[in-house]
């Protein structure tokens, strides 16, 4: 690894090993979640409705590759599940809700006054998500920031 002469040339040594790190870490995020929406479908098929898959349309990450990164700038990105899809079927959810039934079980009332119906598959897949994006982000900047 070169040596940087002075502060100026140090800082943005770190910004590009930062910014390194985090495309890695963006890539590894969308695996992470692909992965558990993927999980989620694993589980036992739905009897009373058609799957439409839309839930593994939802992972999402705010990064940038090609935002420019200044002296005492950040790096840095967001994983999400877009919400931003509305079904067309049944009491016609939106995502958020579909997200809070499908990961957590959460119901709400539907238009015939009932609670909504739970979905089929396997909950708890944001949570592993967010957990193997978390051991992902340390495990990367370990490496990159760990003297060898």
């Amino acid at each position: 690894m070169p040596t940087a002469r002075n502060m100026t040339q140090l800082n943005q040594m770190l910004m590009r090993s930062l910014k390194d790190s985090m495309k890695k870490v963006n890539k590894k995020a969308k695996k992470d979640m692909q992965e558990a929406t993927s999980w989620f479908y694993k589980g036992k098929k739905p009897v009373m409705y058609v799957r439409t898959g839309e839930l593994g349309k939802t992972p999402k990450t705010t990064y940038n590759e090609s935002q420019q990164f200044t002296d005492g700038g950040e790096v840095s990105f967001t994983a999400y599940l877009d919400t931003e899809h509305n079904y067309s079927t049944g009491d016609k959810p939106n995502m958020e809700q579909a997200l809070e039934l499908a990961d957590k079980g959460k119901r709400w009332i539907v238009s015939s006054g009932h609670w909504a119906r739970p979905t089929v598959g396997n909950k708890e897949f944001w949570q592993r998500a967010k957990d193997n994006i978390e051991k992902d982000f340390n495990d990367t900047l370990s490496m990159t920031f760990t003297p060898k």
